[in-house]
């Protein structure tokens, strides 16, 4: 079990290179609500699709958070059923205090 978690965290990483060409979100504060609306929004109908993944990384004064989404054996989904990318990064100052309960000292939380 371990091990495939360590291999889905190595896998979600590399999905920070896929989706660093998407625009990018700005905000002061991202919220545990705006992460959650993403996942629900951008889901689709690809039947791979059973969970999401936020990655966090401290760059510069900024939070980068990533948000991808994961199939059964915990590895990324990079497009929907019609082949169109799936993913986001988002730039924030701070996250609220769902979030942060929610990392603790973690820099990926998973969500199914």
């Amino acid at each position: 079990m371990a091990g495939g978690i360590i291999f889905g965290i190595a896998a979600v990483a590399a999905v920070v290179f896929l989706v660093a060409r998407k625009k990018e979100t700005v905000s002061a504060v991202l919220s545990y609500d705006e992460v959650m609306k993403y996942f629900i929004a951008h889901k689709n109908d690809n039947p791979a699709i059973v969970k999401g993944a936020l990655l966090k990384e401290a760059v510069g004064g900024y939070l980068l958070l990533t948000q991808t989404f994961l199939d059964k054996n915990d590895q990324p989904v990079f497009a929907d059923s019609k082949g169109k990318s799936l993913g986001c990064k988002r730039k924030v100052k701070r996250l609220d205090n769902e979030l942060l309960t929610l990392f603790k000292d973690a820099n990926m939380i998973v969500v199914e």
